[in-house]
């Protein structure tokens, strides 16, 4: 059995409990779910929708690694540009984290650049995400609600 990877940094208030999922801006979900299914034997979970946001999504258990995949469905949807310059790409990857409050609070503290102000509902938690400038690459910290808490 394989030991974790020692932790060679302090806890901070963001400590990350684990990794969650990478997040990928699809054209086309059920054409993408179908890529994951045929080419990998990879399982999807259902497709989930938020009309207020205008994104579909689907995660897919890539063997212990979520994936999601996301589809704009309004051209307000910031995924849209993103598939403008980029095309179909990872977008994001995202962290779990014990209180997406006091993490949102401490990278504030820190003066990274932040999508928001404060935390709003995602798919499988209460969510943000930093900007790639301040930290490489797009993250988001997800406060997992707790029927999500093995996903």
């Amino acid at each position: 059995m394989s030991k974790p990877a020692p932790r060679n940094v302090e806890p901070n208030p963001c400590t990350v409990n684990r990794f969650h999922h990478v997040g990928i801006i699809v054209k086309d979900l059920e054409g993408a779910i179908g890529r994951y299914r045929d080419l990998f034997g990879l399982p999807c979970g259902p497709i989930m929708e938020n009309k207020d946001t205008g994104v579909r999504c689907a995660v897919v258990n890539g063997g212990g690694a979520n994936i999601e995949l996301l589809q704009p469905t309004i051209d307000s949807n910031p995924f849209v540009a993103f598939l403008g310059e980029r095309d179909e790409a990872i977008h994001h990857i995202c962290f779990a984290v014990g209180s997406v409050d006091t993490a949102l609070d401490y990278l504030q503290s820190k003066q990274i650049g932040l999508d928001a102000s404060e935390p709003r509902r995602g798919f499988n938690g209460h969510i943000f995400f930093t900007e790639a400038a301040s930290t490489g690459v797009s993250v988001e910290l997800s406060e997992l609600y707790p029927e999500n808490r093995d996903t």
